[in-house]
């Protein structure tokens, strides 16, 4: 029966692929996301639990530093103007009306660094440790082990689940508002979180784009966080800006934020009928709308960082190769190769022919 079989053809048995054997790619499965769970829960405890701990402390010290340096008495002053009595007493610039002034530029300044900076180090500590996983991610996905949206839930899961507990205990720490407006907590709490699932995605975004070199992925941070700062009306209001760049500030997580909290802070009622509150004046936020404005460009931008950062791990971890035509332009380059012109020494002089035989026992 050997006999018969070796007796046949090789060619007829077989069949020349010219593009080579198609790798199976497996589909997504909520299997494959527990599964990377599980192994991705194993890394923690056994190497990233020093790091998180780490970055945690950092968070939580930042907000303690913050309590520090900033008195609680600057969330009491309201700011609220009443043009006539204030149009009376333009010259007449006392002690404690100076001392307001100076309330409101600390309350402003600590509502830059409790929500800017607290980003940054989210954005940092995402990219830095999506840049050093993703190495691992692509050989693996290469090997055909698993697909790119299982990969990517499971981070999302390990990313989004430590912050949740951070997050409630840095607004609890630095939360100094509630005094003034009963149950601003869960509101602080909700934009933050909401906005630190989003400022995540950037961080992927970021890593995915540098190819994961430290140097480039730390200046891109810096550059590109430094921008949107400029265009979250910390600085300069949006309105006053070129069209183009009002266009861009929709892409800024922390004018979004900064926006929504210094409404819960000097909006919805809390001047009277015919007072106007002063930063919310010079910010050009005139109506108590523009709060869930702020929240629906949150969840926008969570989703548009999301999916995007998304799409790139898709493209770079499988790119679109035209195997075929590559084969095919190998072959043809085969076939009209010419004979090599070069003089081997000692091999000009001799003609040797070889001849392969067939021996079949």
């Amino acid at each position: 029966m050997l006999s018969s079989i070796d007796s046949k053809d090789l060619a007829e048995q077989t069949q020349l692929v010219i593009d080579g054997i198609q790798l199976n790619r497996p589909q997504f499965s909520i299997r494959s996301v527990s599964i990377l769970c599980q192994r991705y829960m194993a890394y923690v405890k056994g190497y990233l639990w020093l790091s998180l701990m780490i970055y945690i402390g950092i968070y939580l010290f930042y907000g303690l530093i913050l309590r520090v340096f900033f008195s609680d008495k600057i969330a009491y002053t309201s700011g609220c103007i009443d043009m006539e009595e204030d149009f009376n007493s333009t010259c007449n610039r006392n002690q404690e009306r100076i001392e307001r002034e100076m309330d409101l530029a600390s309350n402003y300044r600590y509502n830059f660094y409790l929500n800017s900076i607290f980003l940054f180090i989210v954005v940092l500590q995402t990219s830095l440790n999506f840049s050093k996983e993703s190495i691992y991610f692509f050989n693996e996905h290469r090997n055909g082990w698993y697909s790119t949206g299982a990969y990517y839930v499971m981070k999302s899961l390990y990313d989004i689940t430590p912050m949740i507990p951070v997050v409630f205990i840095y607004i609890w720490i630095v939360n100094i508002y509630e005094p003034i407006r009963p149950g601003i907590y869960w509101w602080l709490v909700l934009l933050v979180l909401i906005s630190v699932i989003a400022i995540q995605g950037m961080g992927h975004l970021f890593a995915l784009l540098t190819n994961g070199q430290f140097t480039i992925l730390t200046i891109t941070n810096i550059g590109v966080f430094l921008f949107l700062v400029i265009l979250s009306n910390f600085f300069n209001p949006i309105g006053r800006m070129h069209y183009v760049y009002q266009l861009i500030s929709n892409l800024s997580i922390c004018r979004f934020l900064n926006e929504a909290t210094i409404l819960l802070q000097y909006g919805f009622g809390r001047c009277g009928p015919k007072e106007i509150q002063a930063t919310l004046y010079v910010m050009m936020l005139h109506h108590d709308d523009h709060f869930y404005h702020c929240l629906q460009m949150l969840l926008f931008n969570l989703l548009f960082y999301r999916v995007l950062s998304l799409a790139v791990l898709i493209v770079k971890s499988n790119p679109m190769e035209n195997r075929r035509q590559r084969a095919e332009n190998i072959r043809k380059y085969q076939e009209h190769m010419r004979p090599l012109n070069s003089i081997i020494p000692g091999l000009t002089i001799s003609d040797q022919q070889f001849c392969i035989k067939k021996i079949q026992i």
